[in-house]
């Protein structure tokens, strides 16, 4: 996986809308229902006659179920699925809630394609608009860090890393540390970050990516 920090940011944005989905129409019993389909099929087709069905209309109105189409799509890789939503998400009513959700997501899945237009198009919304600092901040550091290969975040990400208190958090603080110093050509800071990253984040799947670099592959953080 090329971008193994972007990939988690995603799949914690789905996650968190998700519960708060979950939370405001206390509907559990369908919505477990739901993840169980997707647990157990893998099928997005499945899933969307699911939600699309009279009962899943009843619970999930509209744009919550097409963006938690767009979410099922993209984890289930659905790439021609994931575009054709967007097209549809961009031109729907949202709140400002739903609004930042979305084009932040907008903005990592284009990383993760490695499409640069699509993400900039999530990122020049979010950069423009009038939302709270810290909406522009994220968006700046991953528009710049991996799309432009810029390294003009290194002090400001020293200082989150230093106050996060989320393992998952400060591991992506450290890996955005090390991408920049990479493009810069600092091998031996790098490493440095590599490691940090690994070490205060305990999943088995992250530290695999991490220990791909430290031994030797530092594509992944081209």
């Amino acid at each position: 996986m090329r971008h193994p920090d972007i990939f988690m940011m995603l799949l914690l944005v789905m996650a968190a809308a998700l519960v708060s989905q979950y939370r405001s129409l206390s509907r559990k019993k369908f919505s477990r229902e739901l993840e169980n389909v997707l647990r157990r099929e893998q099928n997005y087709e499945a899933y969307r006659q699911m939600l699309e069905s009279p009962k899943g209309k009843r619970y999930f109105k509209q744009p919550a179920a097409t963006l938690m189409l767009l979410d099922t799509a993209i984890s289930l890789e659905q790439e021609k699925t994931a575009r054709q939503l967007m097209e549809q998400l961009d031109t729907t009513r949202m709140n400002s809630t739903d609004f930042i959700n979305y084009n932040m997501k907008k903005l990592a899945y284009g990383i993760q394609l490695g499409d640069a237009a699509l993400a900039e198009a999530g990122w020049k919304v979010l950069h423009e608009s009038r939302f709270a600092s810290y909406v522009k901040k994220e968006a700046d550091q991953l528009y710049d860090i991996y799309v432009l290969h810029q390294s003009n975040h290194i002090e400001e990400l020293k200082q989150f890393a230093d106050k996060a208190k989320n393992p998952s958090s400060k591991a992506m603080a450290y890996f955005r540390l090390a991408k920049q110093y990479h493009y810069r050509g600092d091998r031996e800071t790098c490493t440095e970050y590599v490691r940090k990253a690994k070490a205060v984040f305990p999943d088995k799947t992250w530290q695999g990516m991490m220990d791909g670099i430290l031994q030797g592959d530092y594509t992944k953080l081209d």
